[in-house]
């Protein structure tokens, strides 16, 4: 379909519509004066004589679209299943690869889990995986000190149960 004198394109989409049957009220319709009606001062080029004229752009405001976490991760969990990649899942959905991407990094360092009360801190799971062992290894030390501790205490009784003489 080739568009008309009367058609605006959506620049979002590359459709053409009719300018009558258009119901955008906050469009902008910039003015689009054929080359030919323009005074010829040398400088400006003239259209053709049979030239169809350009149709009409209209500009449109697009907010950006916020997904909640459980929309992410569903989007991420799609990108894991066999058979899909990131850019088909990106594609299908309206979401740009590298926006999917940062969430995949964003669920391996748990930041998209639902799970989470109103106020609790949330925790990367690789910080966490650090602290336990941090943990793990503070523990074996307590135990090595333990020992060493009551194996000093033992040597002292058996020093002060004796009367060693010097002489």
């Amino acid at each position: 379909m080739k568009p008309s004198k009367n058609d605006v394109i959506d620049l979002r989409t590359s459709r053409a519509t009719s300018l009558e049957t258009s119901s955008c009220t906050d469009a902008k319709v910039p003015d689009l004066t054929p080359l030919s009606a323009m005074a010829d001062n040398g400088d400006a080029p003239t259209a053709a004589p049979n030239a169809a004229p350009a149709p009409a752009v209209v500009i449109v405001n697009e907010q950006r679209k916020r997904r909640s976490k459980q929309e992410k991760q569903a989007l991420v969990k799609l990108t894991y299943l066999p058979g899909n990649t990131v850019s088909s899942v990106a594609r299908q959905n309206g979401v740009t690869p590298a926006m999917l991407f940062k969430w995949r990094a964003q669920d391996k360092a748990g930041l998209l889990s639902t799970n989470t009360n109103v106020g609790q801190k949330v925790i990367p799971a690789a910080k966490y995986a650090e602290a336990l062992d941090e943990i793990k290894r503070l523990q074996r030390l307590l135990g090595k000190t333990t020992s060493e501790n009551e194996l000093l205490k033992e040597a002292v009784e058996i020093m002060s149960s004796k009367k060693w003489i010097a002489r």
